[in-house]
């Protein structure tokens, strides 16, 4: 792994994603807050709702 790469733990990913998904805060000011780029922050919501719609039994 690169030295500037940083690992981000599920539990982040999860508080990010839903935050998003929620409509609480904007994907750029999510960003800025937890330190992940705008681009991750959209990878992670769309997996959210990917799950969320697989626990629901939807496609």
């Amino acid at each position: 792994m690169p030295p500037n790469e940083k690992r981000n733990s599920l539990r982040i990913k999860a508080r990010v994603a839903r935050k998003a998904v929620k409509g609480e805060r904007t994907v750029p000011d999510l960003g800025a807050e937890y330190g992940v780029h705008p681009t991750m922050n959209h990878h992670w919501k769309k997996a959210f709702r990917r799950v969320l719609r697989e626990r629901r039994g939807e496609k």
